[in-house]
């Protein structure tokens, strides 16, 4: 039953047992004294069964379960006062047994028809200032909305454009291409569409050296082929999400040439250092992964910049705030186009420690080449840093305004962090319940288990992997799991026999959570 008209927030909180709040937990709407003296609502009472749970509690928000074993309502209320405070975002998934759904039965304020039939993914929980309301609670199974569920099923396909279908025979894959086989796709019984960079470049990197963010490059097609492409997905029930490579840019990108002219707008865009020993010496001893040192010098500015990679991909400087505003813009352009959310490249590396200290090597580097062995160093200045965490979490949020505001389903925010650390991997979900990162930060960790020498290739090891993962997964995480990428060798030439894909997919379509699956392997390549 909802409420025709508003109710007042202090209403609810007496469906928390009186016994158990503190003034804190009602502290600036009312106070225990006179929670006392209030008799509960009738249209409440229904509400206030068996056992009580606190939910999520901080100086902003009360929050709290009414549950029996075949029935549970979860109670939020927002504290805050403020009419300019800011839409935040909750996630109450995974704090009570395994619901994780939610209709709003009754709340503060009058709500539309569509706000009463709308189903609530508690992952994704979004609160104004001052609301308050209960939700009946449901298990994902009983209570699927295509709106806000659709990346927790299915099969997320990654496809790289340029290698998949021909249309004009010029021995590149394109858009057309694509929409061709979008039947044999959905016949897979794939969900989401990954596609692998298709913006203009100098491909010099397959595409991830970029020197337009807001075009698709013309061995690909055109910005209409593609507005097909992602109505042709729509149309099928399907979603499309796309590459997003923040970390960089082309050194074709027209923001670095102005940079090397000097251009005052354009010239902390990226990140400059002037060297050691007078310019003489590098900056520091970093290396990337491609072998290089992550600094070259620029006689145009006489100065060194920083490129994680490769020297044509010069990084950006998310310290700059303008920076920062024109990667939101790019978001905004693709996703007013319809695209339904972004895989981030190479999170690891946004931020780099600004004290530009050495790397010291890793106890295993005896045997390697420290100028030209990224695994030589342990990379604790340039990568994995607070303010790449940041980041991610900056642009779920700025995903979640753009959802609300425009009234768009779900967007889903991937992340590529290519490390073997499963405590570094998990960091990218957020740090908590209110501070939400990646949907998906991407589990390659059955990839790094296939890259072992056979006769490491046991049973007891691959449970170690899978048990790793699931015992580190916060408890608000969803899963994810992947046999390879583009970024790997085919999962056919990994196996000490090309009959074991059939068990290893097996094995990764029957675990928890979202499988990604890289094109191709469904037929053993």
């Amino acid at each position: 039953m909802l409420s025709p008209s508003s109710i007042a927030r202090e209403s609810f909180f007496l469906l928390a047992p009186l016994e158990s709040l503190h003034c804190e937990d009602v502290k600036n709407i009312t106070s225990i004294e006179e929670l006392k003296k209030t008799k509960i609502d009738e249209q409440f009472v229904r509400y206030c069964i068996g056992e009580y749970k606190p939910a999520i509690v901080t100086a902003n928000l009360f929050s709290f379960f009414r549950f029996t074993d075949k029935q549970a309502y979860l109670i939020i209320i927002d504290k805050r006062s403020d009419s300019t405070s800011e839409l935040r975002r909750y996630n109450f998934y995974g704090l009570l047994d395994t619901y994780g759904k939610g209709k709003i039965v009754i709340s503060s304020s009058t709500l539309t028809s569509e706000q009463i039939k709308k189903s609530i993914n508690l992952t994704n929980v979004l609160i104004n200032q001052g609301q308050a309301f209960v939700l009946e609670l449901f298990q994902f199974s009983e209570d699927y909305d295509e709106s806000q569920d659709w990346w927790m099923r299915g099969i997320i396909y990654e496809i790289v454009v340029a290698s998949y279908q021909d249309s004009n025979n010029d021995g590149i894959g394109d858009i057309q291409g694509l929409r061709q086989r979008l039947d044999y796709i959905q016949s897979l019984g794939v969900k989401t569409i990954w596609l692998t960079p298709i913006y203009t470049s100098p491909w010099k990197d397959y595409g991830y050296d970029i020197s337009n963010f807001c075009d698709i490059d013309p061995r690909f097609g055109t910005l209409d082929d593609f507005r097909q492409l992602i109505d042709d997905v729509h149309s099928r029930h399907m979603r499309i999400i796309i590459d997003f490579v923040p970390n960089h840019t082309s050194n074709e990108h027209p923001w670095f040439q102005a940079a090397l002219r000097n251009d005052p707008k354009y010239v902390d865009y990226y990140i400059w250092h002037k060297g050691k020993n007078n310019g003489k010496d590098l900056p520091t001893n970093w290396v990337g992964s491609s072998g290089q040192h992550m600094w070259t010098f620029s006689s145009e500015r006489n100065m060194y910049y920083l490129h994680q990679f490769l020297d044509c991909q010069p990084d950006l400087n998310f310290r700059n705030e303008k920076v920062i505003d024109e990667m939101e813009k790019i978001f905004r352009f693709w996703l007013d186009l319809g695209i339904d959310g972004f895989r981030a490249d190479a999170v690891r590396h946004l931020i780099e420690n600004e004290q530009y200290n050495d790397e010291p090597l890793c106890k295993d580097a005896k045997d390697m080449d420290p100028n030209i062995m990224y695994a030589a160093y342990d990379h604790i200045e340039s990568a994995d840093q607070p303010g790449s965490y940041e980041l991610v979490r900056r642009w779920r949020k700025f995903f979640d305004e753009y959802a609300y505001e425009n009234n768009r389903d779900y967007i889903v925010l991937v992340t590529e962090a290519y490390i073997r650390d499963v405590k570094t991997v998990m960091q990218y979900f957020g740090d908590n319940r209110e501070e939400c990162g990646s949907d998906v930060p991407i589990n390659f960790f059955i990839t790094y288990y296939l890259d072992k020498d056979d006769d490491e290739k046991h049973g007891l090891e691959l449970d170690k992997v899978l048990s790793d993962w699931q015992v580190n997964l916060p408890e608000y995480g969803w899963s994810n799991w992947c046999l390879g990428s583009h970024d790997s060798h085919r999962i056919t030439s990994r196996l000490p026999s090309k009959e074991l894909i059939d068990g290893f997919y097996m094995l990764l379509l029957l675990q928890s959570g979202t499988a990604l699956i890289y094109y191709g392997d469904e037929i053993g390549m």
